[in-house]
């Protein structure tokens, strides 16, 4: 989105703004890892490759839609 806003509008990114793309990048990238490390886990522990997906993807699924009700519960 960067570049195309650079493309279409023609102004260059402050500093400030390359800054914020590298934070967004290192925090999409351990976001990833941390998901990529749970399905190696449970393909790991669970042998049969369809079962480990389904269970990552559940986790995931129920962190993500229930994230808002767990974490007051976990906060308390």
């Amino acid at each position: 989105m960067t570049g195309l806003g650079i493309l279409l509008l023609g102004l260059p990114p402050s500093a400030a703004d390359i800054v914020r793309g590298i934070a967004y990048l290192a925090a999409t990238l351990a976001y990833a890892g941390v998901w990529l490390a749970l399905a190696i886990a449970f393909s790991t522990v669970i042998r049969s490759p369809a079962t480990s997906a389904l269970a990552a993807l559940s986790v995931w699924l129920i962190l993500t839609v229930f994230w808002s009700m767990i974490a007051p519960s976990i906060a308390r």
